[in-house]
């Protein structure tokens, strides 16, 4: 595969051939785009460069392909590699979104009124996450609930704290 010749079509156009090098290197410096359709010999049709192995450089053994689009015999796969259990943990990698706002408002309970976002992010998280089964972030939408009942909890007590103070300026005696 590395010593075929490829071909690039864009608006139009059709430039080749090219060796797999020089394309890695064009996609790499931003001359060759992930929407520009690329081909070889064997290919029964033309596929978006940034879909393809080879070129974004996600060289699998064929055995693993999933999705994307790589000719079987080819040896390659353009399935992303998964991400580690220490990379989900410390980027936001395959999570939800509403997981991680969950998580710092549920963090900062100690702000009225953010307990209530964080209950709504962790229950839209739980819903995103039903519909998305790869995504990951339980522990965060737990934070979230947790960090938000304590949260409403503190809400309430400091409202039922003012409204009951009879000193309160609210409440003033005639």
């Amino acid at each position: 595969m590395m010593n075929q010749k490829w071909y690039v079509a864009r608006a139009g156009q059709r430039w080749g051939p090219f060796a797999i090098a020089e394309l890695q290197r064009q996609y790499f410096a931003g001359q060759l785009s992930p929407a520009d359709m690329v081909w070889t010999e064997g290919w029964p049709t033309w596929a978006p460069a940034g879909s393809v192995a080879p070129i974004v450089g996600q060289a699998m053994p064929a055995t693993v392909w999933q999705g994307g689009y790589a000719p079987p015999g080819t040896g390659y796969t353009t399935r992303p590699p998964v991400p580690s259990a220490g990379d989900r943990m410390l980027l936001p990698v395959g999570r939800s979104g509403w997981d991680i706002a969950a998580g710092y408002l549920g963090l900062l309970f100690i702000v009225p009124l953010f307990g209530f976002g964080a209950i709504i992010c962790s229950i839209l998280a739980l819903r995103d996450m039903k519909q998305h089964p790869e995504k990951h972030g339980m522990g965060r939408v737990i934070t979230g609930f947790v960090g938000g009942a304590i949260g409403v909890a503190f809400t309430i007590l400091i409202v039922f704290a003012v409204v009951n103070d009879h000193h309160s300026p609210m409440f003033i005696r005639r």
